[in-house]
């Protein structure tokens, strides 16, 4: 019949998302003539892992069950920001639980906003070489969490007098509490760094955490 968008069977789909007061926010609605038994949903985040994207699944929630044509809105507590936005996909009987008439049409992204008020700030605070690789220690000094993150190795270098940096590693680093220190390592080929080279370490080089300050992310030490 013309004008009606209802799908054979059942078919769960999330037809908004959004971003409130530490929470992300979902409308799931069963568009399908037949009755939806209880369903779990999934929050998704996009992270970046030594430059490559990839999405991961950070929080499960119960979703009750919902008649033909009706709609619930549902939340995941979100705290693992990196600010001022972040990629985020919700989808809908992420255990597969549900035979549905199309399955291909359960999730639903979208890039959330969030202006923190309270900052984290990230710094390099030891840098030493041992064995095959470069280790440093990253703490974070804000009062606010610092989502995941990135950092760089450099190689510094001098050419007629003019300084020059090559990247030549990254490392994912964990989120960070405030206050919260990890120690972190670089693998690399030992012909890339001698001894007697200085090396610059620099945290969050994609840029991916809102902070207090970004120019004190880097450390140089000579190793």
């Amino acid at each position: 019949m013309a004008g009606n968008n209802q799908c054979g069977g059942i078919d769960l789909v999330i037809t908004d998302v959004w971003y409130d007061d530490n929470r992300v926010y979902y409308t799931i609605t069963n568009q399908g003539t037949e009755y939806a038994g209880a369903s779990d949903s999934a929050l998704y985040k996009k992270s970046y892992y030594g430059g490559f994207k990839a999405f991961r699944c950070v929080a499960i929630g119960h979703v009750t069950a919902l008649a033909p044509g009706e709609t619930s809105t549902k939340s995941f507590a979100y705290r693992y920001y990196s600010p001022p936005t972040d990629t985020v996909s919700v989808c809908a009987d992420c255990k597969k639980r549900i035979t549905e008439s199309n399955e291909s049409n359960n999730c639903k992204g979208n890039v959330v906003e969030y202006e923190p008020t309270e900052k984290p700030d990230l710094v390099i605070t030891d840098i030493w070489y041992e064995g095959n690789k470069t280790y440093y220690k990253i703490t974070n000094q804000g009062v606010a969490l610092a989502g995941e993150s990135d950092t760089a190795l450099y190689k510094v270098y001098y050419r007629l007098g003019v300084e020059g940096l090559v990247r030549v590693a990254t490392d994912p680093v964990k989120a960070l509490a405030p206050g919260e220190t990890s120690t972190e390592s670089f693998s690399y080929t030992r012909a890339y760094i001698p001894r007697s080279n200085t090396v610059r370490v620099c945290a969050d080089w994609y840029g991916s955490v809102m902070e207090v300050s970004d120019a004190n992310n880097c450390k140089e030490e000579t190793l």
